[in-house]
């Protein structure tokens, strides 16, 4: 019963956070590369949110908070510079992949994943803002980059 009510919890909240933009752009690195969904899920998670952060900068303030940071004396907007380092310092804290090296992922890869990408309209229709083709190629090319 508790597993049934930790994924509806975890379904609402996928709805109602804009998180659906990482998963649109993690089911094809996990399609296309041995990756689990948690890998390419958390490995997209602090660019993606870097991607939307000024469309959402009191609630990554508020996140902030939530994932130990303090946010009271920060303006809203570097609460929201402040949490996307705090995701990728939780990222990489809990031994989850998260660079493009860790990946293996080839420069190659950036076009098929991309139009893969774009083809996920139920999640895409689910973010903050409209997230064009060529967001996804800045937003995969940072971990592209990232060593």
């Amino acid at each position: 019963m508790a597993l049934s009510k930790g994924s509806y919890i975890a379904g609402l909240d996928f709805f109602n956070t804009g998180v659906a933009g990482v998963h649109a752009l993690a089911y094809p690195l996990g399609g296309q590369f041995p990756l689990t969904h948690s890998e390419s899920n958390s490995g997209l998670l602090p660019y993606f949110m870097g991607y939307i952060r000024n469309n959402c900068q009191t609630r990554r303030a508020d996140l902030l908070n939530a994932l130990g940071g303090n946010s009271n004396f920060l303006s809203d907007e570097e609460a929201s510079y402040k949490c996307v380092e705090e995701l990728e310092r939780l990222v990489k804290d809990v031994g989850i992949l998260a660079t493009h090296s860790e990946f293996n992922i080839p420069e190659s890869a950036l076009e098929s994943l991309t139009q893969d990408g774009e083809k996920q309209k139920r999640l895409l229709a689910r973010i903050p803002l409209s997230l064009e083709k060529e967001d996804m190629i800045e937003i995969i090319e940072q971990l592209l980059r990232e060593e």
